[in-house]
């Protein structure tokens, strides 16, 4: 299938939005609540939920920079540290996906992270594990296993 770069520009650029509209949402709710709530304990609540929001926002803004932007240079590979940690911080507090780093490389492919944010994204709601490994020097891997919740 071949797709323009318009095209390709404007499918990313929706699905970035898609991405955070959730966190962001959740950031707008959370102020409204936070300015009608009195109790203590629910504010305490509030400002719990209103920081957990802004770092899932943070780190998809993380990995959407390295995944599709500059970060990391301009040259054909990115650091595996580095897109470690922006999968780790896209992924790891969602309880739905497992990380298995396999790559002891310290560079990666730059599409590395972007082809594992693909993989891991499971319409059926079903938990996975993601298995990013350097498969040959100019490509990597990344495969998804897992069930979908009430099934066996």
């Amino acid at each position: 299938m071949t797709i323009s770069a318009v095209d390709f520009a404007s499918l990313l650029c929706s699905r970035l939005c898609h991405d955070l509209l959730s966190p962001v949402g959740a950031l707008n709710n959370g102020l409204e609540l936070l300015a009608d709530e009195h109790d203590p304990e629910m504010r305490a609540r509030c400002l719990e939920l209103l920081s957990e929001s802004a770092k899932a926002s943070a780190n998809k803004l993380k990995f959407f920079r390295l995944a599709f932007g500059a970060a990391g240079g301009f040259g054909e590979t990115v650091d595996s540290r580095e897109a470690r940690a922006a999968i780790e911080g896209l992924f790891g507090d969602n309880h739905k996906v497992n990380l298995g780093w396999l790559v002891e490389d310290a560079t990666l492919p730059k599409a590395a992270p972007r082809t594992c944010s693909f993989t891991t994204a499971r319409p059926d709601g079903a938990s996975s594990t993601a298995t990013l490994a350097r498969q040959t020097c100019r490509s990597c891997g990344c495969s998804t296993t897992g069930e979908r919740p009430g099934r066996s």
